[in-house]
């Protein structure tokens, strides 16, 4: 089957402005139910997939369903049609936010505090993350679970210290781990 660039950009706008904290429920919705462009098991496979790659599953999934019922045009107007809604909207939320810092210094201080609390539960569940890693991954080899411990700070320390694009970082980073992933396994 093959669909119209049009009918992909109008289902994936209505996901879009329809899905509030996850996108699930909406996209079986529009998908299975009420298009019926895939079945049930399809869904299923395709969202476990999503699930799996890093970025938005919505996003991802709106990438397969493009790409394989109009091709790499299908796709782009589809993450289009997922994407801009929200990110016009975070804009405008960014925007009315910086004007209300600017008019008062207890916003400012509330989004101080938001924000520690927010770095602070990253940090906790990233120290967690990697004790149980540690624990868990005994049987690799020591340099290699150091090297995957460094990297992540590495990128923090390459972009907040030495001032690298992220991009730049992230090529730097990606370097590293192909390269530790190919010693490790040449080892093995």
């Amino acid at each position: 089957m093959r669909l119209s660039l049009f009918a992909l950009a109008r289902c994936f706008l209505k996901v879009s402005f329809s899905s509030v904290g996850g996108a699930q429920a909406p996209l079986r919705y529009n998908l299975v139910t009420n298009r019926k462009w895939l079945g049930e098991e399809e869904f299923a496979e395709a969202f476990g997939i999503c699930q799996s790659l890093p970025g938005a599953v919505g996003a991802n999934l709106a990438l397969m369903v493009g790409d394989r019922f109009a091709g790499w045009r299908g796709a782009v107007v589809s993450v289009l049609a997922f994407s801009l809604p929200a990110m016009v909207f975070a804009v405008f939320l960014a925007m009315a936010a910086i004007d209300l810092a600017s008019r008062s210094p207890r916003i400012t201080n509330a989004e101080l505090a938001v924000t520690a609390a927010g770095a602070g539960l990253s940090i906790g569940n990233g120290v967690r993350l990697v004790r149980i890693l540690w624990q868990r991954e005994a049987d690799e080899q020591r340099w290699y679970r150091i090297v995957r411990l460094v990297v992540p700070p590495a990128g923090l320390c390459l972009v907040a210290v030495f001032h690298l694009p992220v991009p730049a970082a992230v090529v730097i980073l990606l370097a590293t781990a192909l390269a530790a992933e190919r010693v490790r396994t040449a080892a093995a």
